[in-house]
């Protein structure tokens, strides 16, 4: 993947920004992405700087969000901030102070009918309407209009929003109307407080008009519809991956400060703002026009690692250093205040309410499709006490009873995909896409590795079903060519799996000379496996195929979806599992320990590192042995994010430690919590990115393929 193919409104940016940022940190984090039309800095000192300089990096323009706040640049904006949050504003500190409270009170309401449930949505049910009452209390609104409010805002913030200008005026003009009613009543009414209060401020009546005024109650309704609940998600989603920390916090509420300030810094709500440059200028060492877009990474910058040691992690004892979360210089966010006050409350009252609490395993921890919010849509948690002893023998067969069921007649093992953008075509978006061989083929492997004849019959038939959907010359796809822009041609990956675990099973393959081709003039095992001209003699039939094929997959080429130079660690990995040591994969065995050691993969295939690891794992148990090189790296990895992982990464991570006969306490201790994850779940595959098709779906799993894995790690 280059710069200039990035775009940040696509959903996966907006799910997992991060590969992305990592990626961007080259030419001093100064890079032009030409699908946005704007400029992207991913550098701390640089975003401090442009902050710093709002004369000569606007945040005004035409169109305006905010022509009082957000898209108001020094002496008018200090004038105006001045008025709300100065020593006698709505929005001082000392006001807010005043408001902590009641805000209890409000939390505390909204708590008790939670305590009755199994399970609910931190988000729908507590965070946000929690964060919409403390923001209308203060404005002086009614309850009557919080549903109207949160519709609009989600809308707001949306990529769609944020990058087509009619969609987001459409959005204002069906709401302008209600709010329009509302201040009026603000206005007619008796209180002296809220709202009324500053807008018959003299300073505000004197240089705006009534418009203008609505832009600030907007951009007010919006910051506190939207910040803190996406802040307070995301402190909840880590502590109940990281158990040693949600205990620590347990026992000492006084470290909740920091550790809010670490996820504000680590899950900044708001990712990217924008600046308009206004003349000639060098970021970076890049020569930036008069007149560019300017995407400021707030997400990229707060974990700047020339800044923040182990600026990936959580530290609780961390020394305060300036992050980027409420912005910096001129423009700090004047909510800063109150967004922490709620976070403290909120996360105080959850924690001491509910002793058992758990992350519901059967769902998708999806964040919201926006490039410049990150934020979880739901976040479903369950108040179930766990056993401390599991019946291992009741879920073994639990295991064996879902891969048998889920089986087809075939053979085929299904792979289930989920479609962010077309969520309508099953319940949770899971539908059962065309047969993936790779899923197939891992499921297969995972079964044959157990002793037993319990599934003598379904690995017969899945590898049957392999043995019919190979296309000439020995190669699997993920699914059938079609003319359009979510076509590929075959992988290395799928048939690099595919071939080996038929190979093993005896079955006579022939194209390891095929695959060998491919990597005699690279070092690396680039992911296509295209018609190239050595292919006229080692397989004419597959040439010819390929070549009338080339204009299903030209469009995905031309899309930026597919890249015919693309490479992945993981893809790698699979393909000497399959080819093994020689002297032709030496150079390839080597390119991979380098890739893993500098953390250089860019991730366009898997974006999860634990799912790489695992195979390079796989590889080194079957016979690549120069990755014990990589070993300890990769345990120590695993041992450093154990708590974070959820049910498929325990899995993957002990399985990995098994295959380098490693830390066997290590294995324990995961273990430990798989027990924890198995009574809770009826080993289901969360959607998350384990095996990620970054041209066609985002997710793609199989409850066959947990399963499997279960029982792998069980047996041994």
């Amino acid at each position: 993947m280059k710069a200039e193919q990035i775009d940040i409104s696509w959903w996966s940016f907006s799910q997992n920004p991060y590969n992305y940022y990592n990626f961007l940190k080259t030419n001093q984090g100064v890079n032009y992405l030409p699908k946005n039309k704007g400029w992207i800095i991913t550098n701390y000192h640089e975003i401090v700087s442009i902050l710093n300089q709002p004369q000569r990096f606007s945040s005004e323009g035409e169109n305006s969000f905010d022509p009082i706040l957000l898209n108001c640049d020094p002496p008018k904006h200090t004038v105006h901030r001045k008025v709300i949050a100065g020593e006698k504003g709505v929005f001082s500190n000392t006001r807010i102070s005043e408001l902590y409270q009641t805000n209890q009170e409000i939390a505390k309401a909204l708590i008790e009918p939670l305590k009755e449930k199994e399970s609910f949505d931190l988000l729908s049910e507590f965070a946000i309407p929690f964060s919409s009452l403390v923001i209308l209390k203060i404005l002086g609104f009614n309850e009557d209009i919080l549903e109207s409010v949160k519709e609009w805002s989600a809308s707001a913030i949306s990529s769609k929003s944020i990058h087509n200008l009619n969609y987001s005026n459409s959005l204002w003009k069906k709401l302008e109307p209600d709010l329009k009613a509302w201040v009026l009543d603000s206005e007619n009414s008796a209180s002296k407080n809220g709202l009324k209060e500053f807008l018959q401020d003299p300073t505000l009546k004197k240089s705006f008009n009534d418009k203008q005024l609505l832009h600030l109650v907007k951009v007010i309704l919006l910051g506190g519809n939207e910040t803190t609940p996406n802040l307070v998600s995301s402190a909840l989603f880590y502590l109940l991956k990281n158990q040693d920390t949600l205990a620590r916090i347990k026992a000492d509420y006084s470290l909740l400060d920091n550790f809010i300030n670490e996820i504000l810094r680590l899950e900044a709500p708001t990712q990217i703002i924008q600046r308009n440059c206004t003349q000639d200028t060098e970021v970076g060492g890049q020569n930036i026009k008069k007149g560019s877009l300017i995407y400021l990474s707030i997400g990229a910058g707060n974990r700047d690692h020339s800044v923040f040691d182990s600026a990936d992690k959580v530290d609780l004892n961390r020394s305060r250093q300036k992050i980027l979360s409420f912005g910096f210089g001129p423009h700090y966010c004047l909510g800063a205040h109150l967004a922490k006050q709620e976070a403290i409350i909120m996360l105080t009252a959850i924690l001491s309410e509910f002793t058992n609490l758990n992350l519901l395993p059967n769902q998708s921890f999806e964040y919201r499709h926006s490039s410049h919010v990150r934020g979880l849509k739901k976040l479903w948690v369950s108040n179930t006490h766990v056993p401390n002893k599991i019946d291992h023998s009741s879920t073994i067969n639990k295991a064996i009873k879902t891969i048998k069921l889920n089986q087809l007649a075939s053979g085929e093992f299904p792979t289930y995909e989920y479609f962010p953008d077309h969520t309508e075509l099953s319940k949770k978006g899971w539908h059962r896409g065309h047969p993936s061989p790779f899923v197939h083929s891992n499921i297969l492997y995972s079964l044959k590795q157990l002793d037993s004849h319990e599934f003598t019959k379904e690995i017969k038939k899945g590898l049957d079903f392999l043995c019919n959907t190979k296309e000439e010359g020995d190669v699997w796809r993920f699914w059938k060519l079609q003319k359009g822009i979510n076509n590929v041609p075959p992988d290395l990956d799928d048939t690099s799996v595919a071939s080996f675990v038929l190979c093993k099973s005896g079955v006579q393959i022939e194209n390891k000379g095929l695959l060998e081709l491919h990597l005699k003039k690279s070092k690396l095992a680039k992911t296509w496996l295209l018609p190239k001209p050595y292919l006229i003699w080692f397989s004419p039939n597959l040439w010819l195929k390929w070549q009338l094929q080339r204009s299903k997959v030209s469009e995905s080429i031309r899309s930026g979806f597919l890249d015919i130079n693309d490479f992945e660690l993981g893809v790698m990995a699979n393909v000497l599992l399959y080819l093994g040591e020689s002297r032709i994969t030496k150079a390839t065995i080597e390119t991979c320990i380098r890739l893993w050691k500098e953390k250089q993969d860019p991730a366009n295939f898997y974006h999860n590192r634990l799912v790489v690891a695992y195979h390079l794992a796989r590889a080194y148990h079957h016979g690549i042995t120069q990755f014990e090189s990589i070993k300890d790296s990769i345990i120590k990895e695993i041992k450093n994010n154990k708590e974070q992982f959820l049910f498929a990464d325990l899995l993957l991570g002990a399985l990995c430690i098994q295959y380098f006969k490693g830390d066997h306490k290590l294995i324990e201790a995961l273990k430990t919590k798989i027990d924890e994850w198995t009574f809770l779940t009826d080993f289901d595959f969360s959607p998350v990115s384990y095996f990620t098709s970054k041209d066609r779906n985002f997710h793609a799993g199989s409850k066959a393929l947990t399963a499997a894995w279960y029982l792998e790690l069980m047996h041994s």
